[in-house]
């Protein structure tokens, strides 16, 4: 039965080294920021967002990963769970060598268009060129990761992305600051940090599976198998492609909007990003328990695992809310100190105030479904929530305003609630884990 010692295991690693992304990018900017041209920050800020967005809609082959892992643990069959990470890992690269071919061919087109012809779609062009090469070790870390999240080994997972990221931190200092090589360090240092934290992966891994000593028996190539992870991955992909435009688009409209708007927005989703670092954890400890107790059909673990992760995930939703409330000037007076952009923020702070008492319902559903391996029905979620907020956006488009922005901003969150929470008390019912002793993949 779970747990919230097994909860926290999961959670609190998982916080840990979503808090070392953050922490890299202050690194990254502390330094590009005291270089003598502005242009080195601008560019690689530009890159770097480009970049993580492209390789991020890959982040299937973590979230399947974990799914599958657990809920095969949870079955007991090893030999599957070690199958889980090789496939994972094959697929990777598999996916890696035309993402780059892409890269080379579109980033060229893509980056003059985001720069808007400035002198920052040159440099920006290089630091992506340099950087693209690293889409092997970054989708191969992605799927090792959910595998050790599937495994329930929330430090594992931590120490790869926390090796990472301090790795990064020094190439940084030693390429930009000690040999001054600029945007071109910048690129290198992460170019170099994401091979050199496959290679701490790769070893945890290699001792996991030895302590595993599974039979040799299964069939690696197994058709069924292949064909679960690829619709997972579908399922998936598809829905993290919406979820990403819906939040490029909330900065696109604002800055239709503009200029203070747009500003006072970036500065509203990233406290809203620092925010989910923390309330991600839980939802990750939901994926690695909810598919373990799946796995072994065991209806009460599963309730067990859904009540407590999440009223430990709404605590710190309710946290976070109490800090926005009480602290709204010093949070906006860290990002800027421009009246304007402080005034358009202090007006349009109350919709993030209280947001993550229901963006934490998201984060928990997604976690649950990955879990059980239901990614169809994440998937038809995400594009009825994302469609609601399309039509919501295009109602006001005459008139938008910040207000009308922000509202189709919540209804999409309570979409994504509703129409996961209806499916998993479907899901839930008794008679549904009746006579059933494999995992659903």
């Amino acid at each position: 039965m779970s747990n919230h010692r097994a909860i926290l295991a999961i959670a609190l690693p998982m916080v840990l080294a979503n808090l070392s992304v953050p922490m890299l990018g202050f690194v990254d900017t502390a330094i590009l920021g005291h270089l003598e041209s502005a242009t080195n920050l601008a560019a690689v800020h530009l890159g770097a967002t480009t970049l993580s967005l492209a390789f991020w809609s890959f982040g299937f082959l973590r979230m399947s990963t974990t799914g599958i892992t657990s809920r095969q643990l949870g079955a007991s069959n090893i030999t599957e769970v070690r199958h889980a990470l090789l496939r994972s890992v094959l697929m990777a690269g598999v996916i890696a060598l035309p993402v780059i071919a892409a890269g080379l061919l579109l980033f060229p087109l893509v980056i003059p268009l985001l720069a808007h012809g400035s002198a920052v779609a040159e440099p920006a062009q290089q630091y992506v060129q340099i950087r693209l090469w690293s889409a092997p070790a970054t989708l191969g870390t992605y799927a090792i990761i959910g595998w050790l999240i599937g495994l329930g080994s929330g430090r594992s997972a931590m120490g790869v992305m926390v090796a990472t990221n301090l790795l990064n931190a020094a190439l940084d200092y030693l390429f930009i600051v000690e040999w001054q090589w600029g945007y071109r360090g910048a690129a290198l240092a992460s170019l170099c940090a994401e091979y050199g934290g496959l290679i701490p992966g790769l070893l945890i891994c290699r001792y996991q599976l030895k302590k595993m000593a599974a039979p040799k028996t299964g069939h690696f190539w197994k058709q069924s198998a292949f064909a679960a992870l690829l619709r997972a991955n579908r399922d998936i992909f598809v829905r993290t492609l919406c979820l990403l435009l819906v939040f490029l688009s909330m900065s696109s409209l604002a800055v239709a909007i503009d200029a203070e708007t747009a500003a006072a927005t970036a500065i509203l989703l990233n406290l809203l990003a620092f925010s989910a670092y923390f309330m991600d954890g839980f939802a990750f400890a939901a994926e690695s328990l909810g598919g373990r107790a799946w796995g072994r059909r065991n209806r009460n673990e599963l309730l067990q695992v859904i009540w407590k992760s999440s009223y430990l995930a709404l605590g710190v939703a309710a946290c976070f809310s109490l800090v926005f409330a009480a602290l709204q000037q010093p949070l906006l007076q860290l990002y800027t100190d421009l009246p304007q952009v402080l005034a358009r923020a202090g007006e349009i702070f109350a919709w993030l105030t209280w947001l993550p008492l229901l963006a934490i319902w998201c984060y928990q559903l997604d976690g649950i479904f990955i879990g059980i391996g239901r990614t169809a029905t994440l998937r038809n979620a995400m594009l009825l929530s994302a469609a609601g907020y399309a039509l919501l956006v295009w109602a006001a488009a005459d008139n938008l305003s910040p207000a009308s922005l922000w509202t189709a901003f919540w209804v999409f969150h309570a979409m994504r609630t509703a129409s996961l929470a209806l499916p998993l008390a479907l899901i839930l019912r008794k008679d549904t884990f009746a006579g059933q002793s494999q995992p659903a993949d």
